[in-house]
């Protein structure tokens, strides 16, 4: 019998360990609960944080690439300009060359009606 008494005595002693130990278990339990809540709510707002910066940099990227196609156009535009610019220049250019030569041949003419022979620096001969 007191072989049996002091064996609860022990398995009592056990159990009263064994309950400490999971009271603190659960406490430590938890604490981790409450750290993993914690830490989860940071990263949630830091997901929150980066998901803005993204869309502010998409906006941005949008803008810039509208900016750079706005741009784009500007150029061609600009050298369409300068294109027809010079392609009226150039007519002019023939246009004025054309008339030149037209008065000088015609002037030529007109000093060979009245000469016979070349003029005295042997140009416009006739």
């Amino acid at each position: 019998n007191e072989e049996l008494r002091r064996r609860l005595r022990e398995i009592a002693a056990e159990k009263e360990e064994l309950s400490g130990r999971l009271t603190a278990a659960g406490r430590e339990k938890e604490e981790l609960i409450d750290e993993l809540a914690f830490s989860n709510t940071q990263l949630v707002c830091e997901n929150e944080r980066i998901a803005q910066e993204l869309s502010t940099l998409r906006t941005e990227k949008d803008s810039a690439r509208q900016v750079i196609e706005g741009s784009r156009h500007l150029h061609q535009l600009h050298n369409s300009i300068h294109s027809e610019e010079s392609r009226q220049l150039i007519d002019e250019d023939r246009e004025s060359r054309y008339l030149c030569q037209t008065r000088l041949h015609d002037f030529h003419i007109k000093s060979c009606l009245g000469q016979s022979t070349t003029n005295k620096r042997g140009r416009y001969g006739c």
